[in-house]
Protein backbone atom coordinates (compact mmCIF):
# COMPACT_ATOMS: atom_id res chain seq x y z
CA UNK A 1 0.00 0.00 0.00
CA UNK A 2 1.47 3.23 -0.83
CA UNK A 3 0.50 6.53 0.69
CA UNK A 4 -2.14 8.48 -1.35
CA UNK A 5 -2.02 11.83 -0.06
CA UNK A 6 -0.91 13.95 3.11
CA UNK A 7 -4.70 13.54 4.74
CA UNK A 8 -5.41 12.54 7.80
CA UNK A 9 -8.27 10.62 9.59
CA UNK A 10 -10.76 10.76 15.86
CA UNK A 11 -11.91 12.18 16.61
CA UNK A 12 -13.61 14.72 14.27
CA UNK A 13 -13.46 18.26 13.19
CA UNK A 14 -12.35 20.75 11.36
CA UNK A 15 -9.40 23.00 11.35
CA UNK A 16 -9.55 26.46 9.56
CA UNK A 17 -6.29 27.75 8.29
CA UNK A 18 -4.86 30.93 7.31
CA UNK A 19 -7.37 33.38 7.32
CA UNK A 20 -10.49 32.67 4.64
CA UNK A 21 -10.68 36.01 3.42
CA UNK A 22 -7.44 35.89 1.71
CA UNK A 23 -7.85 34.26 -1.79
CA UNK A 24 -4.51 34.96 -2.93
CA UNK A 25 -2.82 31.80 -4.09
CA UNK A 26 0.54 31.86 -1.32
CA UNK A 27 3.46 29.40 -2.04
CA UNK A 28 2.55 26.30 0.64
CA UNK A 29 5.89 24.97 0.52
CA UNK A 30 7.78 27.91 0.86
CA UNK A 31 11.93 27.50 1.11
CA UNK A 32 13.10 27.66 4.65
CA UNK A 33 9.40 27.88 6.23
CA UNK A 34 8.10 24.67 7.99
CA UNK A 35 5.00 23.59 7.03
CA UNK A 36 1.88 24.46 10.07
CA UNK A 37 0.06 21.84 10.73
CA UNK A 38 -3.07 22.30 13.12
CA UNK A 39 -5.05 19.62 14.87
CA UNK A 40 -7.84 19.33 17.23
CA UNK A 41 -6.77 18.66 20.65
CA UNK A 42 -8.74 15.09 21.04
CA UNK A 43 -6.31 13.37 24.25
CA UNK A 44 -4.74 10.55 25.29
CA UNK A 45 -3.53 8.85 22.89
CA UNK A 46 -4.21 10.95 20.09
CA UNK A 47 -3.12 14.24 20.21
CA UNK A 48 -2.26 16.30 23.49
CA UNK A 49 -0.08 18.34 25.43
CA UNK A 50 2.34 16.99 27.74
CA UNK A 51 5.26 19.06 29.58
CA UNK A 52 4.81 22.21 27.06
CA UNK A 53 5.40 19.32 24.46
CA UNK A 54 2.56 18.32 21.53
CA UNK A 55 2.43 14.69 21.75
CA UNK A 56 0.19 11.72 20.75
CA UNK A 57 -0.65 9.29 18.22
CA UNK A 58 -1.17 11.54 15.53
CA UNK A 59 1.15 14.22 15.94
CA UNK A 60 3.60 11.70 15.78
CA UNK A 61 2.58 9.83 12.80
CA UNK A 62 2.43 13.56 11.01
CA UNK A 63 5.78 14.52 12.17
CA UNK A 64 7.01 10.77 11.16
CA UNK A 65 5.54 10.74 7.54
CA UNK A 66 7.00 15.26 7.12
CA UNK A 67 10.24 13.48 7.83
CA UNK A 68 9.99 10.52 5.28
CA UNK A 69 8.80 13.06 2.75
CA UNK A 70 11.49 14.85 3.46
CA UNK A 71 9.49 17.98 4.46
CA UNK A 72 9.69 20.06 8.00
CA UNK A 73 6.50 20.14 10.04
CA UNK A 74 5.29 21.63 12.98
CA UNK A 75 2.03 20.50 14.65
CA UNK A 76 0.13 22.97 16.62
CA UNK A 77 -3.14 21.61 19.06
CA UNK A 78 -6.08 23.69 19.10
CA UNK A 79 -8.76 23.43 21.69
CA UNK A 80 -12.20 22.29 19.97
CA UNK A 81 -13.93 25.63 21.39
CA UNK A 82 -11.58 27.29 18.70
CA UNK A 83 -11.32 25.74 16.08
CA UNK A 84 -14.09 27.98 13.61
CA UNK A 85 -11.98 31.21 15.22
CA UNK A 86 -9.70 32.14 12.34
CA UNK A 87 -7.69 34.53 14.08
CA UNK A 88 -6.66 31.35 16.17
CA UNK A 89 -4.76 29.87 13.19
CA UNK A 90 -3.91 32.52 10.72
CA UNK A 91 -0.01 31.27 11.23
CA UNK A 92 -1.40 27.68 10.44
CA UNK A 93 -0.85 26.20 6.39
CA UNK A 94 -3.23 23.06 7.01
CA UNK A 95 -5.67 21.41 9.19
CA UNK A 96 -6.91 17.98 9.95
CA UNK A 97 -10.28 17.56 9.18
CA UNK A 98 -12.34 13.94 9.88
CA UNK A 99 -14.97 13.39 7.96
CA UNK A 100 -17.12 9.98 7.09
CA UNK A 101 -16.86 9.54 3.34
CA UNK A 102 -18.26 12.71 2.20
CA UNK A 103 -17.30 16.15 2.62
CA UNK A 104 -19.83 17.45 5.36
CA UNK A 105 -21.54 21.19 5.49
CA UNK A 106 -19.19 22.15 8.02
CA UNK A 107 -16.41 22.34 5.45
CA UNK A 108 -18.65 23.17 2.39
CA UNK A 109 -19.70 26.36 4.76
CA UNK A 110 -16.20 27.52 5.45
CA UNK A 111 -14.89 27.18 1.75
CA UNK A 112 -12.20 24.74 2.59
CA UNK A 113 -10.45 22.56 0.36
CA UNK A 114 -9.68 19.01 1.37
CA UNK A 115 -7.43 16.65 0.11
CA UNK A 116 -9.66 13.52 -1.31
CA UNK A 117 -7.82 10.35 -0.07
CA UNK A 118 -7.53 9.81 4.16
CA UNK A 119 -4.23 9.22 5.45
CA UNK A 120 -5.37 7.57 8.97
CA UNK A 121 -8.89 6.40 9.73
CA UNK A 122 -10.22 5.87 13.06
CA UNK A 123 -13.26 3.17 13.78
CA UNK A 124 -15.67 4.19 16.09
CA UNK A 125 -17.45 1.50 18.31
CA UNK A 126 -20.01 1.59 21.63
CA UNK A 127 -18.48 -0.15 24.02
CA UNK A 128 -19.49 -1.25 27.75
CA UNK A 129 -18.75 -3.84 30.18
CA UNK A 130 -22.08 -5.27 30.55
CA UNK A 131 -26.06 -4.24 28.96
CA UNK A 132 -27.81 -1.59 30.40
CA UNK A 133 -30.66 -2.29 32.73
CA UNK A 134 -31.89 1.27 32.76
CA UNK A 135 -34.45 2.57 29.88
CA UNK A 136 -32.94 5.37 28.27
CA UNK A 137 -28.89 4.33 28.77
CA UNK A 138 -25.96 6.70 29.12
CA UNK A 139 -23.35 7.16 26.43
CA UNK A 140 -20.34 9.24 26.80
CA UNK A 141 -18.65 10.80 23.61
CA UNK A 142 -15.62 12.53 23.56
CA UNK A 143 -17.02 13.97 20.05
CA UNK A 144 -18.98 17.34 20.64
CA UNK A 145 -22.40 16.93 20.37
CA UNK A 146 -23.20 18.67 17.26
CA UNK A 147 -20.36 17.12 15.54
CA UNK A 148 -20.79 13.43 16.46
CA UNK A 149 -24.87 14.20 15.06
CA UNK A 150 -23.43 15.41 12.05
CA UNK A 151 -21.07 12.86 11.52
CA UNK A 152 -22.90 9.99 12.45
CA UNK A 153 -26.23 8.46 12.72
CA UNK A 154 -25.93 7.03 16.64
CA UNK A 155 -27.53 3.35 17.01
CA UNK A 156 -29.89 2.27 19.75
CA UNK A 157 -28.76 -0.35 21.73
CA UNK A 158 -31.49 -3.39 22.67
CA UNK A 159 -34.12 -1.14 21.01
CA UNK A 160 -33.09 1.03 23.49
CA UNK A 161 -32.32 5.35 22.47
CA UNK A 162 -29.18 6.72 24.00
CA UNK A 163 -28.48 9.71 26.48
CA UNK A 164 -25.65 11.10 24.67
CA UNK A 165 -23.23 13.17 27.49
CA UNK A 166 -20.17 15.01 26.29
CA UNK A 167 -16.95 13.65 28.29
CA UNK A 168 -13.91 15.98 29.15
CA UNK A 169 -11.75 12.89 27.99
CA UNK A 170 -11.23 9.67 27.61
CA UNK A 171 -9.64 8.65 31.19
CA UNK A 172 -13.01 10.61 32.41
CA UNK A 173 -15.20 8.35 30.20
CA UNK A 174 -13.75 4.85 30.88
CA UNK A 175 -13.67 5.69 34.74
CA UNK A 176 -17.70 6.87 34.55
CA UNK A 177 -18.35 3.44 32.74
CA UNK A 178 -16.19 1.30 35.37
CA UNK A 179 -17.93 3.42 37.47
CA UNK A 180 -21.31 2.55 36.18
CA UNK A 181 -22.01 6.51 36.37
CA UNK A 182 -22.55 5.63 32.10
CA UNK A 183 -23.67 2.79 30.79
CA UNK A 184 -21.32 3.13 27.19
CA UNK A 185 -18.65 4.76 26.34
CA UNK A 186 -18.24 5.63 22.44
CA UNK A 187 -14.52 5.80 21.46
CA UNK A 188 -11.86 4.45 19.19
CA UNK A 189 -10.33 0.96 19.10
CA UNK A 190 -7.55 2.89 19.62
CA UNK A 191 -8.61 5.11 22.43
CA UNK A 192 -10.18 1.77 24.15
CA UNK A 193 -7.41 0.03 23.59
CA UNK A 194 -5.05 2.14 25.34
CA UNK A 195 -7.02 2.64 28.22
CA UNK A 196 -8.27 -0.72 28.41
CA UNK A 197 -4.04 -1.02 29.64
CA UNK A 198 -4.29 2.36 31.69
CA UNK A 199 -7.37 1.58 34.16
CA UNK A 200 -8.55 -1.16 36.04
CA UNK A 201 -10.99 -2.87 33.67
CA UNK A 202 -13.78 -5.15 33.06
CA UNK A 203 -13.79 -6.94 29.99
CA UNK A 204 -14.65 -4.51 27.60
CA UNK A 205 -17.62 -5.32 24.99
CA UNK A 206 -18.34 -3.80 21.61
CA UNK A 207 -22.14 -3.39 21.28
CA UNK A 208 -22.29 -1.47 18.32
CA UNK A 209 -20.29 0.24 15.30
CA UNK A 210 -20.90 3.63 14.60
CA UNK A 211 -18.78 4.48 11.83
CA UNK A 212 -15.54 5.13 10.13
CA UNK A 213 -14.04 8.66 10.57
CA UNK A 214 -11.20 9.30 7.96
CA UNK A 215 -8.73 11.98 8.63
CA UNK A 216 -8.14 14.50 5.68
CA UNK A 217 -5.84 17.85 5.66
CA UNK A 218 -7.64 20.73 4.65
CA UNK A 219 -6.88 24.32 3.80
CA UNK A 220 -8.88 27.45 2.79
CA UNK A 221 -9.96 27.67 -0.97
CA UNK A 222 -8.14 28.95 -3.67
CA UNK A 223 -5.19 29.77 -0.63
CA UNK A 224 -2.47 27.89 -2.36
CA UNK A 225 -0.87 27.32 -5.91
CA UNK A 226 -2.61 23.62 -7.41
CA UNK A 227 1.38 22.83 -8.41
CA UNK A 228 2.62 23.15 -4.80
CA UNK A 229 -0.73 20.85 -3.63
CA UNK A 230 0.42 18.91 -6.01
CA UNK A 231 4.08 18.87 -4.90
CA UNK A 232 3.02 17.76 -1.28
CA UNK A 233 0.52 15.28 -2.51
CA UNK A 234 3.73 13.62 -4.63
CA UNK A 235 6.40 13.58 -2.19
CA UNK A 236 4.35 11.41 0.44
CA UNK A 237 3.09 9.31 -2.28
CA UNK A 238 6.47 8.30 -2.94
CA UNK A 239 6.76 6.91 0.70
CA UNK A 240 6.77 2.58 0.29
CA UNK A 241 4.44 0.64 1.77
CA UNK A 242 7.20 -0.80 3.51
CA UNK A 243 8.39 2.44 5.34
CA UNK A 244 4.87 3.20 6.79
CA UNK A 245 5.04 -0.42 8.50
CA UNK A 246 8.33 1.14 9.66
CA UNK A 247 7.33 4.37 10.72
CA UNK A 248 4.07 3.10 12.43
CA UNK A 249 5.42 0.12 14.17
CA UNK A 250 7.31 2.27 16.86
CA UNK A 251 4.07 5.12 17.14
CA UNK A 252 2.14 1.94 18.31
CA UNK A 253 4.75 1.30 20.50
CA UNK A 254 5.44 4.25 22.34
CA UNK A 255 1.67 4.60 23.23
CA UNK A 256 1.78 0.70 24.07
CA UNK A 257 -0.78 -0.18 21.55
CA UNK A 258 -1.17 -3.59 19.60
CA UNK A 259 0.51 -4.10 16.54
CA UNK A 260 -3.07 -5.01 15.43
CA UNK A 261 -4.17 -1.62 15.88
CA UNK A 262 -2.34 -0.78 12.03
CA UNK A 263 -4.61 -2.66 10.00
CA UNK A 264 -7.31 0.18 11.06
CA UNK A 265 -5.30 2.99 11.45
CA UNK A 266 -3.62 3.14 7.88
CA UNK A 267 -6.32 3.42 5.07
CA UNK A 268 -6.40 0.74 2.68
CA UNK A 269 -5.27 1.48 -0.92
Amino acid sequence: MKLRAFNLLMLFTIIPLKCLADTTAAPLLAAGNPLNIGVYKMGEPLAFNKESKVVGLLPDLILALGAAAGLEVKVHLLPYQRIFTNQQWIHQDLGLTFYTGQQNKAIESRHLTCFQRPLIRIPLYIYGTKPSTRTTPTLATLIPTPLLKEYFKLPSIEGKKLNVKRSPSAEAAFKSLISDRVDYVAASDIVSEYWAAQLPFKPLMVFSKVGVAFGTLCYPKDKYTSGDVRKLDDALLAIPKVDLDVIVAPILARYNLPSTIRSSLLPAD
